[in-house]
């Protein structure tokens, strides 16, 4: 746990006493965990690359972990491209169990930083540890929980488009240069999140951490990572996304795609946000069935809004769940796990794998277009 004793310390971007408490803390540590979310994405890879390089100039041992999957293609490509190492949880102990891997990580590190996201001690997007961080760096609003005397947390939280714009702007303040990776890296994660700068949450911070990083990015790197290849799999769930799966209802779209081995479930969200750009749909919803390693089976989602009035967490919820869905304005998604009896039904045989996912498709067809309705 972090070497700092205050309790529930909420920080400003605009001060710099507050900035400097972070690095600070940084520089009195020996050994500092960088802990991104449980579905990593530029937007946390990039501000633990760049602070895992600030502790390298200081010389300061640090580490990047995660837990869940780095599935995503482009994030696969983020991290090869620019050679960066990080670590997965579950790699840390013999066990894998939640609570031996809690205790490596508090043996191991006297710093604990969590980036992209507020939930901590097994909450949240933050499942597979239970360690009470000592720096928490994010710019989602509205799920940090720091209650408890106990707690001793230096909380840095701003309304903007990304994390990465944070720490673009930390950097910026205490003139810490940055190197080609990580300023790539960063920017990347800049508009990775603010959807290119025209999310709703976009402000001032984003735009001067956009002018900021330009000077650092690599854009022969950045386009080596943007355009990653797609894998053949993407065919036939177009197929399956614009036929026999595909439902229109004026601005809204709610798509099937059937069957997907985990390693392809971010297609879910590059049908979404294809379908999404077509004129006049303003809501999207694809649906498909993971088949995952250990023979389990769970319904993950995407969706994309593009309406303004059109709150996407809460369209999220309603749909899939309070504790199955997450979402940022615009973009959301949700995992729900299929229960035993179901995951046997499903086993038989082909036939009646296509009737099961058609029933399920159809559930949740009815529920979005109630949710839609009704909004």
């Amino acid at each position: 746990m972090s070497k700092n004793k205050k309790n529930n310390n909420s920080l400003s971007v605009d001060n710099d006493d507050d900035l400097n408490r972070i690095f600070d803390s940084i520089d009195n540590s020996n050994n500092v965990a960088l802990i991104c979310h449980d579905t990593p994405d530029p937007d946390c890879i990039g501000p633990a690359q760049a602070i895992s390089e600030y502790c390298t100039s200081k010389n300061i041992s640090s580490r990047i972990l995660y837990g869940g999957d780095l599935s995503h293609l482009q994030n696969k490509a983020l991290v090869n491209v620019l050679g960066i190492e990080m670590t997965e949880l579950s790699s840390l102990t013999e066990t894998n169990e939640k609570e031996d891997i809690t205790k490596y990580i508090n043996e191991n590190f006297d710093l604990i930083i969590i980036l992209d996201t507020s939930s901590y001690g097994g909450k949240g997007n933050m499942k597979f540890i239970d360690n009470v961080p000592g720096i928490i760096i994010d710019h989602h609003q509205g799920d940090a929980d720091l209650n408890g005397d106990s707690v001793s947390i230096l909380y840095l939280n701003h309304k903007c488009g990304s994390t990465s714009s944070i720490i673009a702007h930390m950097f910026e303040k205490k003139r810490i240069a940055l190197s080609k990776e990580s300023g790539t890296s960063l920017f990347i994660g800049l508009m990775s999140d603010t959807n290119f700068l025209s999310c709703a949450a976009v402000s001032e911070i984003d735009q001067n951490a956009n002018k900021y990083l330009l000077q650092y990015v690599d854009f022969a790197l950045y386009t080596r990572i943007m355009n990653y290849e797609m894998p053949d799999e993407l065919l036939r769930i177009k197929k399956l996304a614009y036929g026999n799966y595909f439902f229109r209802e004026n601005t809204l779209a709610i798509i099937g795609i059937g069957y997907l081995k985990p390693e392809f479930k971010d297609l879910l969200a590059i049908i979404a946000e294809e379908i999404d750009r077509v004129e006049g749909i303003q809501k999207v919803v694809v649906v498909g069935i993971i088949e995952e390693r250990d023979g389990s089976r769970a319904v993950s989602a995407s969706v994309r809004t593009s309406a303004d009035t059109t709150n996407t967490g809460s369209f999220c919820k309603k749909i899939f769940g309070e504790s199955s869905a997450g979402a940022k304005q615009g973009a959301g998604g949700a995992y729900v796990k299929l229960s035993g009896f179901d995951s046997e039904m499903i086993e038989t045989n082909e036939t009646n794998k296509e009737s099961y996912f058609q029933m399920v498709y159809d559930c949740y067809k009815k529920i979005v277009l109630e949710v839609h309705t009704n909004a």
